[in-house]
């Protein structure tokens, strides 16, 4: 009896390392497949860019990135999969616990993603002690926030583009400047570029997008798992492996239809801290010299079409990031600061 169940004690650990197995092979796939099919277009953006001069990373260090990029994909794809086909198998409505699951990796995803992910693409330093720093503190202050991580990221390794962003969440959240930024830019850009990352943070707007996110991924599992209850796919506990890619498409799909939504609200909260930065910095003038010269350096589409900038754009077009500009410095009284 007792050799009994040992054996199949063995047999069931067997059984769920081949599902293990299982479940990392179509999660492979799955990533595999997707990588493919993004890959010529990707290649093509890339060598577009090379040609341009805007990045000038070589095509081996490009694919290293991609590959480190499917990677990390493929860990999250097999670590969610597990958890989402046990609630499958275990639980009626187990769309509302996954949902919930996914919900939680994706906080913590927010709050480590600074410390976790951008350091294995990235080198970061702080901000040096200078002019910038100098006016970037003024700037905080102004905007009645603590002081923050202001960091310094060496995008020049990769391309020549400028930008600034901000990442992570509460005691994690920081400031960063691409080093191009630094070098390429006077300092009252700088600090204009600078004012507009603020503003994120004085609306917080990472917190603001995780709270659209939430009922977002809810609403994604519901109607998945609508549609795979009705094809078949969602049996309860004899709910196989194959389940997962099926799951997993379904939610790329509804993610793609839903991104003109998801856009719409980025480049809202994007005017939103572009109207701050101009109320926030002494000279508006800089808002709009700033704007101008990351136009011409990143080769910026100066006024896209609107099904385009409706579509596909996060950030309002240059021309309408101009125009606001100009409208603040003709509003602006001569030989006054700004002081919010």
């Amino acid at each position: 009896v007792a050799l009994g169940r040992r054996l199949a004690a063995a047999a069931s650990r067997a059984g769920r390392l081949r599902e293990l197995i299982v479940i990392a092979m179509l999660a492979a796939l799955y990533e595999v497949v997707l990588f493919a099919a993004g890959l010529p277009a990707g290649l093509g953006f890339y060598l577009s860019d090379r040609n341009a001069g805007l990045v000038h990373q070589g095509i081996g260090g490009w694919l290293s990135d991609r590959a480190l990029a499917l990677t990390l994909d493929f860990a999250t794809a097999v670590v969610l999969g597990l958890v989402i086909l046990f609630l499958v198998r275990r639980v009626r409505r187990w769309w509302i616990p996954a949902a919930a699951a996914v919900s939680v990796f994706f906080i913590a995803g927010m709050f480590a993603w600074p410390f976790v992910v951008e350091p294995m693409f990235n080198r970061f330093t702080p901000l040096p002690e200078g002019e910038v720093r100098r006016e970037a503190t003024s700037l905080i202050e102004r905007a009645g926030l603590r002081a923050g991580t202001m960091l310094v990221m060496d995008a020049s390794r990769r391309e020549s583009r400028s930008n600034a962003y901000v990442s992570g969440l509460a005691t994690t959240q920081r400031v960063v400047l691409y080093d191009t930024l630094l070098e390429d830019f006077p300092p009252r850009e700088v600090a204009a570029v600078l004012a507009h990352e603020i503003g994120h943070r004085a609306h917080r707007d990472l917190l603001r997008g995780t709270l659209f996110t939430l009922p977002a991924i809810f609403a994604g599992f519901g109607a998945a798992a609508w549609f795979l209850r009705r094809s078949g796919h969602a049996r309860g506990r004899e709910t196989g492996p194959q389940f997962l890619p099926a799951l997993f498409f379904v939610l790329f799909l509804l993610t793609t239809l839903s991104a003109p939504v998801a856009n719409a609200v980025s480049r809202w909260m994007e005017a939103d801290a572009d109207t701050y930065s101009l109320e926030l910095v002494s000279d508006p003038r800089a808002v709009l010299d700033a704007e101008l010269r990351l136009a011409r350096t990143n080769l910026s589409d100066p006024a896209p079409p609107e099904w385009a900038r409706l579509i596909f754009f996060d950030h309002p077009s240059l021309s309408e990031r101009v125009a606001a500009a100009e409208a603040r410095v003709n509003d602006a009284p001569r030989g006054k600061e700004n002081v919010r």
